[in-house]
This record gives structure tokens, sequence and C-alpha cells, in this order.
């Protein structure tokens, strides 16, 4: 069995109108909940072996802070530019690349994919607010063996910071 981590970036901040969507930084509340949906991670001892994450700033900058809690290895930690626009399917090329030695796997991205995959994996469609989490046990027993053919995932959990956070 191999695990995946699935992590919509914080919120981020729409201050400055005129910048590039890729370069759009986490407002306060985006680190705010970042930071906590990594401590609960921690808490139920779900740590990542390997974080993949778009290299968009707002995602960077989630995954500098989940990493903050986690405090993974440079090597654990990869920015991919190709999941800044990615689909299902760069995912699963991605994820069909890993050594066999990863249990377990975070994707720290963006809507609608975030929900796309969830979707294809476990079957289950769900809203993916800001900083939301997946946690999805997959069927498998190498990475090789995901596809976008048959679904072999099941979602555990789905935490979303606003059902979690109460001083929203």
């Amino acid at each position: 069995m191999k695990e995946l981590i699935l992590m919509r970036h914080g919120k981020s901040s729409w201050k400055h109108v005129f910048l590039d969507d890729f370069d759009r930084p986490l407002k306060k509340r985006g680190k705010k909940e970042a930071l906590f949906m990594a401590e609960l991670l921690q808490d139920k001892k779900l740590l990542p072996d390997l974080i993949l994450a778009s290299s968009a700033k707002r995602t960077r900058q989630t995954t500098e802070l989940v990493n903050e809690i986690f405090e993974l290895g440079d090597s654990q930690v990869q920015f991919l530019d190709s999941f800044y626009l990615a689909g299902e399917n760069e995912f699963i090329k991605e994820l069909s690349r890993l050594n066999n030695s990863i249990e377990r796997v975070m994707i720290i991205g963006h809507n609608p994919t975030m929900e796309f995959f969830t979707a294809l994996i476990s079957g289950e469609v769900h809203s993916f607010s800001t900083a939301a989490v997946a946690h999805i046990e997959l069927d498998i027993s190498s990475w090789k063996n995901l596809t976008n053919s048959k679904r072999n995932g099941k979602l555990l959990d789905l935490w979303r910071p606003k059902e979690l956070i109460t001083d929203h």
C-alpha cells in the first residue's frame, strides 16, 4: 500500500492586481492555515517521505511553511514547474516515476486539479478549499501501477481549515 497526502495551497493574496498569477503570494490567513494543517498532519503522524509541489509562489510558500513543521531534508522536497498548470495525468506521470522505497507522498498544488485528481483516484468528488488536505490510501505496491484508467485509491480523510480553525 502507498499513500498520498494532497494539499491545496493556502489562501493567496490579490492585493497586487497586476501581478502574474504564478507570482501571487500567500496572504496572512493562508500562512496561518498552512501551518495549522501541517501541525494537524504531524499530530496524526502523517508525515510524508517526499513532497512534490508546484513552483508557483503561493505553493512554494505553503510548502516552506509545511516543511517548517515536518523538517524534511532538501532532497525530500521538489518544486516542479509542470505542477503549476498540471492536469491529473501530470501527477500520475511524476508519481509513477518514484522509487518504491517511498511510501507516502505529499502533493501541494492548485485547484481544480486537486479536486479532479482526488475524484480520479478515489471515485469521490469533494471541494478543496484553500489549504484543504486529503489523505488517500492506494491499493498498489509499486508507484508504476498508478494509472488514470482505474480507481485504486480510498479517501481516508479530508480536512478543510475553515471547518477546523475557529477564529477565521
